[in-house]
């Protein structure tokens, strides 16, 4: 056959996937032991994606990043030249993920030649290859079926037989617990009944439960109806336990595979669906857990060609046909990779990818229980860039987190559509005749009950090393649901997603926590810190509490520089250099703001008998996680009289608001005694304290704010349901053109004065909690000169005042 002098193929700057690009290069010529294969289909798996987004950074030996690099490792091809007494032209080949990798264990050598990073991928009409780095394709697959198996086939095979001898594939009369259906879960079952394994699947879907009954499943489980799974799997072994776990779930999952497997088990640390962090100050102790049952915890990397064989003469023997869902073109690469990332269907490509539930798919979709929503937060005023950008408004960002006072309001669908007790986001208060909203509702089925979420626009404080009290409040950026927008906002925003609920809420910019400092990837430095901590029998407290109670934290101004003091939160463009993001994580990849956000556990309903004056009393059911105010305000609710004029009495001790009733031992049919509050007495409020309508952000600079202490341990929180939302912000030049709506005008000039609110003496004084922003430098140490990128530019003014205009 006549062989073409160029090829097609897809490349990517690890910049973004609206930035993968189609291109043409010359073919490529094979040298000796290598071969020229024509590649006729290929499977994504996840791990593209993050490639493409520039965030697959935690594999230290693949390198620095290409400039540019064809990305997919996944694929089927024929020979077509060979130059290698090996294979011969016609032959059909898969590839081999990690290309050295012949045979034994994983090592850091073999993760440098790993296919679509830190080596050319295959997402390309040919290829050459190494003669070692491809196995002949099974005969009875076609080539859509078999260039599924070189990632998600070889991890769940490595899963069950990779600590056993070569040639000695195992799992008869076994019992193996799979989590959840994707990819990897999917060949993990069928390989496991193909060896006469029992097999338990968890899933949040029923019907894709169903699904994995007809694939073979022997029991499932729906996690979301039965929270203790753990137990579940435990009485459906007769409390043996299981042999081998697919733990896919993650940090807060591992620890219930702890709490059922055998004695002896194997725990295959695979992915990390439900994060890559535990519940705060609620740490494993992997050590303890795994000798309780002689555990084996292993991560699984894929695996070496000699197992790649191994399976395929199994799948053969078998005749394991992997699950197919849908099919892109070449053409539509980008798409399909789009399609992966944002979870829309259970998979599909030109790019093929196997196995998964739902329409079991060969794209492995999005690994999370739930899809992310983003949400725009338009209006919000960005400082220039280097690049000549003119200026905007000089106005901050306040985030105000309060529980809701408000009745019935309209707002939009909820994001996340879930079971009762679970967690809604919905997009409130929509203003008249426009598809524009002032706030975030997030509540668990009574939106009466809801915590709000609002942004607030603020002017800024000067920048010069002075610390000042709170700004006056200058109304509320309007917010956009980002799907009513999609075919007009900036691809980079329109792609990314996230939605979720209150208590327990961390604050992210740009992937840094606010509070703590800390990447939201968890780096070593992180883990080291807080063995450190645990050690000392301490936790770090990441996370600020959202507390009905008077004391509750209803404001962050911005992250946490010292104890007592806070640095304003400052809209800057992306690229600019100037972002907490940057200067800690030495990259801007993540953008925006992320909140995630735990309920608290509901704990045992209690009922509390509540004595009056007149010896007349009422009965009131009230979680035992509950806080004094809590009760007080079911009490106020009951006997009509307002929350403000009653306080509890019990063992003589009149209870504090913000406590939790169960640290003054309030059990089940507790008797507790209900006093008025007269002049001198009670625990009330600051009356001189502004409302959270009042409060925004203050303006530049160190702002008096300290970081509430957590009243609860940390078992109280329900960590397993946490979501996360992530607002994008979208610059205020580009907001006619994205929704039709005119851009928020600047909300003062320039060179107003504005004088500052005094802060509640609560709210300023010190409690010991402070982040790793030691070395984060204002925008106002960065003019003068301190950052390096700097050298050499011309200067910008970030400072409050500006040359008198109207912002």
């Amino acid at each position: 056959m006549s062989l073409p002098t160029e090829i097609k193929q897809w490349i990517s700057s690890q910049d973004g996937l609206e930035n993968l690009k189609e291109t043409t290069a010359p073919l490529p010529v094979p040298g000796p032991n290598e071969v020229l294969v024509k590649i006729n289909t290929i499977s994504l798996n996840y791990r593209d994606t993050e490639v493409v987004m520039g965030l697959y950074n935690h594999h230290k030996t693949i390198g620095g990043p290409a400039p540019t690099l064809v990305p997919c490792s996944d694929m089927c091809g024929t020979i077509i030249t060979s130059n290698s007494p090996t294979w011969k032209a016609g032959d059909k080949v898969l590839s081999i993920f990690n290309q050295t990798h012949q045979k034994g264990q994983v090592k850091a050598v073999h993760m440098k030649s790993g296919l679509g990073l830190p080596l050319p991928g295959v997402l390309a009409e040919y290829r050459v290859f190494p003669d070692y780095g491809l196995v002949k394709k099974p005969e009875y697959l076609s080539d859509e079926e078999a260039c599924t198996l070189p990632i998600a086939g070889m991890t769940a095979w490595m899963a069950i037989n990779g600590m056993r001898p070569l040639g000695q594939p195992g799992g008869k009369g076994e019992t193996v617990l799979i989590q959840g259906t994707g990819g990897v879960a999917v060949n993990g079952l069928l390989v496991a009944k193909a060896s006469g394994a029992e097999v338990i699947i968890t899933s949040s879907s029923d019907v894709k439960l169903e699904q994995a009954k007809k694939l073979g499943a022997d029991k499932t489980i729906n996690y979301l109806t039965v929270a203790d799974w753990d137990k579940e799997v435990l009485k459906m072994t007769n409390d043996e336990g299981v042999d081998i776990i697919f733990e896919n779930g993650g940090a807060q999952t591992l620890r219930k595979s702890f709490n059922c497997i055998a004695f002896g088990g194997l725990i295959d640390c695979i992915g990390y669906l439900s994060g890559k962090e535990d519940a705060p100050g609620d740490r494993l102790n992997t050590n303890v857990l795994a000798l309780l049952r002689n555990v084996t915890l292993k991560g699984i990397l894929n695996g070496p060609k000699e197992r790649f064989e191994e399976m395929l003469e199994f799948f053969e023997e078998k005749r394991i046909k992997p699950v197919i869902d849908r099919v892109f073109n070449f053409e539509e690469s980008r798409e399909a990779l789009i399609y992966l990332f944002k979870g829309e269907g259970e998979g599909a490509s030109s790019c093929y990818k196997g196995s998964r539930l739902g329409k079991p798919p060969r794209l492995v979709s999005f690994p999370s229980t739930t899809k992310p929503l983003q949400l725009n937060l338009p209006g919000l005023d960005t400082l220039p860039s280097r690049l000549g950008r003119s200026p905007p408004t000089k106005t901050a960002t306040k985030i105000i987190l309060e529980q809701s006072k408000h009745t019935q309001t309209k707002t939009s669908p909820p994001f996340k559509m879930s079971t009762a007790n679970q967690l809604r986001v919905n997009l409130g208060n929509p203003l008249p005749g426009k598809k524009v909203h002032e706030c975030l509702h997030v509540h668990q089925g009574d939106e009466q009950k809801a915590m709000t979420i609002t942004f607030q626009r603020t002017v800024r404080a000067p920048d010069d090393n002075n610390t000042y009290d709170l700004p006056p409040n200058l109304g509320n950026f309007p917010l956009y649901n980002t799907s009513e927008y999609r075919s007009t906002l900036p691809p980079s925003i329109a792609l990314k997603g996230g939605a979720f609920m209150p208590v327990h809420v961390k604050i992210h910019f740009g992937g840094i926590n606010a509070i703590s400092g800390e990447p939201i990837i968890e780096a070593m430095a992180t883990m080291l810190r807080r063995a450190r901590l645990l050690n000392e029998k301490k936790a770090i407290q990441d996370y600020v509490v959202v507390d009905p109670s008077h004391k509750g934290q209803l404001w962050l101004d911005g992250i946490a520089k010292t104890d007592g003091k806070v640095m304003q939160f400052v809209a800057v463009p992306c690229g600019s250099g100037f972002s907490v993001e940057a200067q800690i994580a030495s990259l801007e990849s993540v953008g925006g703001i992320q909140i995630s956000i735990t309920p608290i556990k509901a704990g045992n309903t209690i009922t509390v008998k509540v004595l009056r004056l007149g010896d007349t009393w009422v009965a009131v059911r009230i979680h035992e996680n509950a806080t004094v105010y809590e009760l007080l305000k079911k009490i106020s609710a009951q006997i009509g009289t307002p929350v403000e004029q009653i306080s509890i009495v019990f063992a003589s001790r009149r209870l504090e608001n913000n406590r939790l009733i169960s640290h003054y031992s309030i059990l089940h049919n507790s008797t507790v005694y209900l006093v008025l509050n007269i002049t001198g007495g009670g625990i009330i409020t600051n009356p001189n304290a502004p409302s959270s309508d009042e409060m925004a952000i203050a303006a530049g600079g160190l702002i008096k704010q300290s970081i509430l202490v957590d009243p609860h341990p940390a078992s109280a929180w329900d960590s397993a349901n946490t979501v996360m939302f992530n607002t994008q912000l979208l610059p205020a030049h580009l907001l006619p053109g994205v929704t039709g709506f005119s851009a928020p005008p600047s909300p003062v000039p320039a060179t107003t004065s504005t004088p500052f609110f005094s802060l509640p003496a609560s709210a300023s004084v010190p409690t010991g909690i402070s982040g790793l922003f030691s070395d984060v430098k204002s925008i106002g140490q960065l003019e003068q000169g301190d950052a390096a990128f700097l050298k050499g530019t011309t200067p910008v003014d970030f400072r409050c005042g500006g040359d008198g205009g109207e912002g």
